[in-house]
């Protein structure tokens, strides 16, 4: 898969994906102010999407560059166990709490 087509489809994933629009409305809707106009609530949103833009960049850069990838490949299973266990416990812990 050539670098173009990987970019598209990672924007595609993101831009379509309901679940971070919602995450991102319920993150940022508090920190508007109730008389912002629309160019404070876009500027609020354009930064927030520069910010994770930078960050997917940066974390992708690193992944190619540094060989982490291959490492993260073959570790894989334990990867998933491990955070597996984590999220299970977070979830056993809301329960109790």
């Amino acid at each position: 898969m050539d670098v173009t087509r990987g970019f598209i489809d990672g924007m595609a994933i993101s831009v379509l994906n309901p679940k971070i629009a919602v995450f991102f409305l319920a993150l940022l809707g508090p920190l508007i102010p109730v008389g912002a106009g629309p160019s404070e609530r876009l500027a609020v949103g354009g930064l927030a999407m520069f910010i994770i833009g930078g960050w997917y960049v940066l974390a992708a850069m690193m992944l190619a560059t540094t060989g982490a990838s291959a490492w993260l490949a073959k570790k894989d299973v334990w990867i998933d166990r491990l955070l597996g266990i984590v999220l299970v416990s977070l979830g056993g812990w809301l329960i109790v709490h």
